[in-house]
């Protein structure tokens, strides 16, 4: 590991001790100025827990919303960690404000494949479509 990747994964377990174990909003003041690149995509909202990002994200011109989920630390290569479990999505999905909604998570085609970091991403739903399955 070099000396640079040490440095980031030393500053990142020094900024996780600063949020609780729940996702709790980031004010604007602090979302990084890239996120603003690309006119389709309008981030809405940018939760932070000493584990996870939350990203919720508004894709132009659809309107379709999508929550993009990562872990806050780094590997000793210097990519962000990976292995979000079911139920640490299920919990995120749950402390973002989205437990009563039905959430898709999409596997594209091969050609529209884009894996630049260990992210998971989940699609709202419209309220009423019917999928998945109801406890009884």
């Amino acid at each position: 590991m070099n000396k640079e990747i040490a440095a980031k994964i030393k500053r990142l377990k020094q900024d996780n001790k600063g949020y609780p174990a729940h996702l709790v909003d980031v004010p604007k003041e602090f979302w990084p100025l890239t996120w603003k690149a690309d006119p389709r995509l309008e981030y809405v909202r940018v939760l932070r827990s000493s584990k996870f990002l939350v990203q919720i994200i508004v894709e132009h011109p659809s309107e379709n919303v999508r929550m993009s989920v990562s872990r806050t630390m780094i590997d000793h290569q210097g990519n962000w960690k990976a292995d979000i479990s079911w139920e640490e999505l299920q919990q995120v999905k749950y402390e973002a404000g989205w437990g009563e909604f039905i959430c898709v998570e999409i596997y594209p085609a091969n050609a529209n494949v884009v894996n630049v970091a260990n992210m998971r991403h989940l699609w709202l739903l419209p309220e009423g479509t019917q999928m998945g399955w109801v406890k009884a």
